[in-house]
């Protein structure tokens, strides 16, 4: 099922969160353009992520203004 949540009102950091494959979600940051905002943005993001131990996360990727999340998919319903 597609998936496509798009928060950008009221927000420093507007951003999308879209399914990417069957294992994999991609969280990206405004628009298409090349802003260092952005690219700390992801990283606080990455960093969050992998302090939380309960998220069945295999590996994360980073962008310029995104953030790729693999997930283990066994580990969730």
């Amino acid at each position: 099922y597609p998936l496509l949540i798009n928060e950008t009102e009221n927000r420093r950091f507007p951003f999308s969160v879209r399914c990417s494959g069957d294992a994999n979600i991609l969280v990206e940051y405004g628009e298409m353009e090349l802003d260092l905002l952005l690219r700390f943005q992801v990283h606080a993001l990455m960093e969050a992520i992998q302090k939380r131990e309960d998220l069945p996360v295999l590996d994360l990727t980073p962008g310029i203004r995104s953030l790729q999340i693999h997930i283990d998919a066994t580990k969730i319903s």
